[in-house]
């Protein structure tokens, strides 16, 4: 078995029969509009010379950066780098410092941050709450699962609409993930 290199003008190796068709299912599969086989030939045409100068520049803006990380500028010379190719727009901005959140003197957090707590099989909600006042001092007011509130420790109403859910407060965690 050999790798072979995508060729989009040769009819006879169903490069572009395999794209088209893949596209249109993609296309009915999200309701958006299908593309015929020459309108998906001239996109896939465009596709690999953005790819090509995207990956570039994108290539030559890390460069940049890493030789200020070596030559051991400070950090007001970093910069975040947006570019869309297409319009052609390109706009550096300056880093900012991350933004630390203060809950009391010994502790902060920002949104790189991630925070711990051992469990075991049967761990609850209120074993989870109760391990974090422990650990770090605290009291959660909210406990979040992906897009699901879990609990909300200050409006009481909130906490009732997760009860209605079927979530006790000594169900165990595992257990809202496969729900």
């Amino acid at each position: 078995m050999s790798p072979r290199m995508f060729e989009k003008d040769d009819d006879l190796n169903g490069h572009m029969d395999f794209v088209a068709s893949a596209s249109s299912l993609r296309a009915r599969m999200y309701s958006i509009e299908v593309a015929d086989r020459l309108k998906t030939k001239r996109i896939a045409g465009k596709i690999i010379p953005a790819i090509a100068t995207a990956t570039a520049a994108v290539a030559g803006l890390v460069s940049l950066e890493l030789v200020k990380v070596v030559g051991g500028y400070g950090f007001e010379s970093f910069n975040n780098c947006f570019f869309n190719l297409a319009i052609p727009v390109m706009v550096l901005t300056e880093a900012a410092p991350v933004k630390r959140t203060q809950i009391r003197e010994d502790i902060s957090f920002s949104i790189w941050d991630r925070w711990t707590v051992w469990g075991h099989q049967h761990f609850s909600l209120s074993d989870f709450i109760n391990a974090v006042l422990v650990h770090y001092g605290i009291e959660p007011t909210m406990v979040l699962t992906v897009v699901l509130q879990v609990h909300y420790g200050i409006e009481p109403t909130m906490v009732l609409t997760v009860l209605n859910y079927g979530m006790e407060p000594t169900m165990v965690l595992t257990e809202l993930y496969y729900r």
